[in-house]
């Protein structure tokens, strides 16, 4: 745990004064333009699935809300893995010995790696069966903990860039699942997903 929030803080101390992604081989003006250029091209691809279309009109409302997006506004970019999940991760003892697969990365917003991380761990906990899945919950549980209170500086601002992030997360397993040999099936099951977390968010709130 502390190998990543050692790596986490270096790669927010390396810094850039553009936006570029390595996925796309574009520069971009902002993060903000990134995030929505991204979601748009991912939209064609989902659209004419009639599953699809009361998930990817929630998505689409996240990620086209002004409120949330304006805490991209005038941040520093510093460099992203893009996928910075436990699969990724080659570690000895409590030491991070490699990070593989950085086809996803980018110099962009410095919460976005925390932000995969912290998804990761939703997912995880939705799909927990049997001991070795929970046991990566469990592990999983204690490292975003962690993490997150060395690393989010300002949660009202976090929260709302988690919020896009998590939508755009979702949209891309969107795609992944409208071209999937089961369309239906898995895109109802994002779709329950999606509606179940948002009732535990509400439920959490005073």
């Amino acid at each position: 745990i502390s190998g990543m929030i050692e790596f986490i803080t270096y790669l927010r101390s390396q810094s850039h004064e553009r936006v570029y992604s390595v996925a796309t081989g574009k520069e971009y003006t902002s993060f903000r333009e990134y995030i929505v250029r991204d979601s748009k091209a991912k939209f064609s691809t989902v659209e004419n699935n009639e599953h699809a279309h009361a998930l990817l009109g929630e998505i689409k409302n996240t990620l086209s809300d002004p409120n949330k997006l304006q805490a991209f506004d005038d941040g520093q970019n510093t460099l992203v893995h893009g996928d910075l999940i436990m699969h990724n991760i080659l570690v000895g003892g409590e030491k991070i010995t490699g990070v593989l697969d950085w086809e996803f990365a980018f110099w962009g917003d410095p919460d976005y790696d925390l932000a995969r991380i912290l998804y990761y761990e939703e997912c995880a906990k939705v799909y927990e069966e049997g001991v070795d899945i929970i046991q990566e919950h469990d592990y999983l549980t204690r490292l975003t903990t962690t993490v997150a209170r060395s690393c989010i500086t300002h949660k009202d601002i976090f929260k709302k860039k988690y919020d896009i992030f998590r939508a755009s997360f979702y949209l891309r397993a969107l795609s992944w699942a409208v071209a999937s040999d089961s369309p239906e099936k898995n895109v109802n099951e994002l779709t329950q997903n999606w509606a179940k977390k948002r009732a535990e968010r509400k439920t959490a709130q005073p």
